[in-house]
């Protein structure tokens, strides 16, 4: 496939934005927005990714599985409408490998993974997947519907009864996902978009004049409400940088208590003429700057008996702790240096 500049195709205007947040927490967000030709269509990709690991580590994944998704479509000769999904999913099956390899061969990002949101439109239409937390909307005549479902634990609590929407934001299983690239040697990968009763949303729907896809990680979402993130897309309508500066700065202003990347999609009415992009937009981790319905509620954990509680079942990646493992691997390192040196010197001494 021949690759195109993403930025200069009329059938889509797109932005994108990312922000460490206000907390002094390394950036470990990537994305990316590639395109290619294919016979008279265009296939336009974005990703987005949000790394687990600390320090560099979260990094190192999100860039490596964006990257990976990158290099898969590159090596293509030929995609249609009946192979797109199914070649997305191996994409994203091959940056877990990608990511996982790294992390077994690399002693100082073992346990680093990554969520990816994955939105594809080809001939007007569009296809997303994803895993993880990080999450695909779609804003349609005034209307903000969420596509994925967050493979996370509070999620599971709430579709099962257990939570409710508005104890899942303090409850502190919150973080924990369910599902990530890199911290198994398989994953699952979601291509099962979320449907409303007013919106059925398919794989390869046609989009709308002046429908928007956005693509963010949960540090949009944390902070900012569906209502807000609304606002800001009824606010700036085809004004695309600054509704991703307003999103980015309406998630710092309720505290920024994580990385915030996004990106938007915007597929313009007749006679609109996409914005240009100011940055560019395939270019991996910019660098830091200063009612829906939930599908059918899988059925509750079984208690312990003698218990009136759910039972707890292990996850596969709590996002919260595993950075505090790769710190406290860091620190153990680095004591057991200075205890070594420590005890040359004291031997060194003990022999004048």
């Amino acid at each position: 496939m021949d690759a195109l500049d993403p930025t200069t195709t009329a059938d889509l205007a797109l932005a994108a934005g990312s922000h460490a947040g206000m907390t002094g927490k390394n950036n470990e967000d990537s994305y990316g927005i590639f395109a290619w030709q294919i016979g008279g269509n265009t296939l336009h990709l974005a990703v987005v990714a949000d790394g687990v690991g600390g320090q560099t580590a979260g990094e190192i994944a999100s860039k490596l599985a964006v990257e990976s998704m990158q290099s898969y479509f590159a090596a293509l000769v030929q995609v249609d409408e009946h192979n797109l999904l199914s070649h997305i999913k191996q994409a994203i099956l091959a940056s877990n490998t990608a990511v996982y390899d790294r992390a077994q061969a690399d002693q100082d990002v073992q346990g680093m993974a990554t969520t990816m949101v994955v939105a594809a439109v080809f001939n007007g239409r569009l296809y997303t997947s994803h895993v993880g937390d990080s999450r695909i909307y779609l804003h349609r005549r005034q209307r903000l519907y969420q596509v994925t479902q967050d493979h996370s634990w509070v999620q599971e609590a709430i579709s099962a009864g257990l939570l409710t929407a508005e104890q899942a934001k303090i409850h502190p299983n919150r973080h924990v996902i369910r599902r990530s690239l890199g911290s198994l040697p398989e994953t699952e990968v979601d291509q099962l978009p979320v449907s409303t009763g007013d919106q059925a949303v398919k794989q390869g729907m046609p989009l709308l004049p002046s429908d928007t896809v956005l693509l963010c990680s949960d540090g949009l979402t944390d902070m900012v409400p569906d209502e807000g993130i609304l606002a800001s897309l009824e606010a700036h309508g085809t004004k695309l940088e600054p509704l991703v500066d307003e999103l980015i700065d309406k998630a710092n202003a309720a505290g920024g208590r994580d990385n915030i990347t996004l990106i938007v999609l915007h597929k313009p009415e007749a006679a609109e003429i996409p914005e240009p992009v100011a940055a560019v937009v395939e270019t991996l981790v910019p660098p830091p700057a200063p009612p829906v319905a939930p599908r059918p509620a899988p059925p509750p954990t079984a208690a312990p008996p003698g218990t009136g509680s759910p039972r707890v079942v292990p996850v596969r990646l709590d996002k919260a702790e595993r950075e505090r493992q790769a710190l406290r691997r860091r620190l153990w390192r680095w004591l057991i240096i200075i205890g070594l040196v420590a005890l040359i010197i004291l031997i060194f001494y003990l022999q004048r």
